[in-house]
C-alpha cells in the first residue's frame, strides 16, 4: 500500500516488533526514534573507504535508492 502524504508531520512511524526482529539483526531498541527509513546503500561503500564495518551513520541526506518495510496490521 503507498499513501501520499502532504506533510511530514502525518507520518506517525509505529514499528512493528516482529518485522523488526525478521530483517535487522539487532533488537527494535537499537533503532533510534529519529530513524525513519534505513538503507545499506553507501556512495563510498568502497573497500578503501572502508575503516569500521559495523560502523553506523546517522544522515538526513537519503539519495533516490531506497525501500521500506510494509507495516503489518
Amino acid at each position: 500500500m503507498i499513501e501520499i502524504l502532504s506533510s511530514k508531520k502525518e507520518f506517525i512511524p509505529t514499528p512493528n516488533v516482529s518485522e523488526v526482529d525478521a530483517v535487522f539483526d539487532v533488537s527494535l531498541e537499537m533503532f533510534s526514534r529519529s530513524i525513519l527509513v534505513v538503507s545499506s546503500w553507501n556512495d563510498n561503500g568502497e573497500r578503501q573507504f572502508v575503516q569500521d564495518p559495523c560502523a553506523l551513520y546517522h544522515s538526513n541526506f537519503f539519495p533516490g535508492l531506497e525501500w521500506m518495510l510494509s507495516r503489518s496490521a
